[in-house]
């Protein structure tokens, strides 16, 4: 590139040297040394070339043109001024923020007479046998009388009570990222006990029609909607966590309010967005694949997950230009792991302790038979996105190396712990190898030394094969045979699946519920039936022909050059999480080489949520996007509670 790249070159290098990871003596330097100095580094390194290469290309001039910008600056003058004069808006952002300054005892004079009422309407109802009374409606109100006691002792107001509270004053600064200043300027203003009954007395008289819970939900969705217009970031950062744990059409619904947030923001000149050649290609797969799914062989129209999937390519835009600065990637590392440990946790639970759950068709409360019902559903989602453990284990990992002596790396290595036993107990040997493809990549990144001690545990598996009882060696050995049924199922599957691209390579079948099946049953009369190839390539071949699977790989390569310059050109712990991202990464495409991984709909959302994590990493470099509009928001901006 320059002297700049040389110099930086040279000083990660020599920084490399003197923390012991590049002694000449030793095998592993010399293999570290040999990749430096071959064509591995300066290609897999090379990002920056690639982004002036794509600055200068006519496709990104045409995002250049005057006659474009000026369209799109007099588009965002007109939308910005209609929002900023908006009277809806301002009453709205004014009435949150005065919600703010009431004390807490406006609030518990207001949930005290809901739950007052609550409970005579529960009353009515039961001297009404025509009406029906729940129980639910009798325990809710007296719920809410009880919480309401201590609010109403309080004399602090609500902006107070966040920051002197530390279970709130971590969700609202470290994982919403909001200004300290902001709460910290809000002025105390007097609530009228009056309004607070009457708002309880309402409230109470809607549960004769709503059920009391939908209310309180109601009541709790309106903030946090309204958070997710003052921070985008902060959705994502939320999203990194949940996305595993509710349904598929919840995540959808979740990334389009998340857009229209990002839209408002962005047309009014306060977030950015950008697209670089990663990036272009990964919104040029998305192009290919909702085609597939309006032109197949099917008749079009026929696949109802292609616009799903659509979606969920959406998300990786809003996380790619909303994960700027490097305190929004820790909140969105922090965010994987708590996810991705709630996933092994839910799982295990749901292969063991689901078993012993009693039954509750006796019970009459609906409240307790729909808490249970939602975590067994919570954890069949999060059976199905196991995958998502194998790309989190190496950040667990690097939270384990980067803070020694600290309280976080023991709870990262429960984290660790609990998602190998859950990784183990899959019993799946595709699992298992992108696992240990994605941590030894780590490993080699960080210190190749650490390869010599797998290489010790891989020399130990025979003895402790030949030590454990003869049963459970045999079903461990069965595990691996290749001879067994499972095994040659999937050897006719794989090579009937590549005479089906080998016919229909230019263009591919397209994609619809349940076309492959049709499509296989054509090609075989063997009785090893498949829905898919049973390969991620292999199925996006078929799917978008030659095209798509070129674009495909074209834009993981690019995004895998993007994570190894981060690697190159950064230090300490930015390059530590750097690697641990990349080696994620790499473990989810390793898996995609044994399995199709995204027959689950959730997982594709977490393939393309660790591609967004994985391209974020990069910004640590010197920004050369080529379409960039808005205003440049610095690395240490947090959010604000103004909308």
């Amino acid at each position: 590139m320059g002297d700049t790249e040389k110099t930086t070159s040279a000083a990660v290098d020599a920084e490399r040297v003197k923390h012991g990871s590049g002694r000449s003596g030793s095998i592993s330097a010399r293999v570290r040394d040999s990749f430096d100095c071959g064509v591995v580094r300066h290609f897999f390194t090379s990002y920056d070339v690639i982004t002036e290469k794509w600055r200068s290309s006519a496709l990104a001039g045409i995002f250049k043109k005057r006659l474009f910008l000026r369209i799109i600056a007099r588009i965002r003058r007109t939308v910005a001024a209609s929002i900023e004069r908006s009277t809806i808006l301002r009453f709205v952002s004014a009435q949150m923020k005065r919600l703010l300054s009431l004390t807490l005892s406006y609030y518990g004079t207001a949930l005290f007479f809901f739950g007052v009422y609550t409970s005579i309407i529960y009353l009515i109802c039961l001297m009404l046998p025509a009406m029906g009374a729940d129980m639910d409606s009798l325990i809710t109100g007296v719920s809410l009388m009880l919480v309401s006691l201590p609010l109403l002792l309080s004399r602090k107001t609500l902006a107070e009570a966040i920051s002197e509270s530390r279970i709130a004053r971590w969700l609202v600064f470290s994982v919403f990222g909001f200004r300290r200043e902001d709460l910290a300027s809000v002025k105390r203003s007097r609530g009228r006990a009056d309004v607070a009954f009457i708002v309880g007395m309402i409230l109470g008289f809607l549960t004769f029609y709503v059920d009391p819970l939908v209310i309180i939900s109601g009541l709790v969705a309106i903030p946090a909607l309204y958070i997710l217009f003052l921070s985008p970031e902060a959705g994502v950062v939320v999203f990194f966590t949940i996305a595993l744990l509710i349904s598929a059409e919840a995540a959808v619904k979740f990334i389009f309010i998340l857009a229209a947030s990002y839209f408002l923001k962005l047309i009014r000149g306060r977030r950015t967005f950008s697209l670089d050649a990663a990036d272009f290609l990964v919104f040029l797969f998305g192009v290919l694949l909702y085609f597939a799914g309006k032109i197949n062989y099917a008749g079009g129209n026929a696949s109802k997950g292609v616009d799903m999937y659509v979606v969920y390519i959406l998300f990786y835009f809003i996380a790619v230009n909303l994960i700027k600065s490097e305190a929004q990637r820790e909140r969105c590392r922090h965010a994987a792991a708590y996810g991705a440990a709630a996933v092994a946790v839910l799982f295990l639970a749901r292969r063991f302790a689901f078993d012993f759950i009693p039954d509750l068709s006796h019970i009459n409360s609906n409240v307790v038979k729909e808490l249970f019902s939602f975590i067994e559903q919570a954890a069949e989602n999060a059976a199905g996105c196991v995958l998502y453990l194998v790309a989190a284990l190496p950040l667990f990992t690097s939270s384990f190396l980067r803070r020694r002596g600290d309280s976080k790396p023991l709870r990262m290595f429960l984290f660790a712990a609990v998602s190998v036993a859950a990784v183990v107990y899959t019993l799946s040997r595709g699992l298992w190898l992108g696992a240990a493809g994605g941590l030894l990549l780590f490993l080699f990144i960080y210190n190749f030394k650490y390869i010599y001690g797998l290489i010790a545990f891989g020399c130990m598996v025979p003895i402790v094969m030949f030590s454990l009882p003869q049963k459970a060696a045999g079903y461990l050995a069965g595990i691996f045979s290749m001879s067994g049924s499972r095994t040659i199922g999937r050897v006719i599957v794989r090579r009937t699946s590549l005479s089906i691209l080998k016919d229909n390579w230019l263009c591919g079948v397209g994609r619809a519920d349940g076309l492959f099946s049709k499509i296989y049953s054509l090609y075989t009369n063997t009785p090893h039936f498949s829905e898919n190839s049973q390969n991620l390539y292999i199925q996006i071949g078929i799917e978008l022909g030659v095209a798509g699977l070129i674009v495909f790989f074209l834009a993981m390569l690019l995004l895998m050059i993007k994570a190894f310059t981060a690697v190159r050109f950064t230090r300490g712990g930015i390059r530590l999480n750097s690697a641990a991202s990349v080696a994620g990464f790499a473990a989810m495409l390793i898996y995609g080489m044994t399995d199709y991984i995204w027959a689950d709909p959730r997982v594709f959302l977490i393939f393309f949520m660790f591609a967004a994590f994985v391209s974020a990493y990069n910004s640590e470099l010197p920004k050369h996007d080529s379409i960039h509009w808005g205003m440049v928001i610095g690395s240490e901006r947090e959010a604000s509670i103004d909308i």
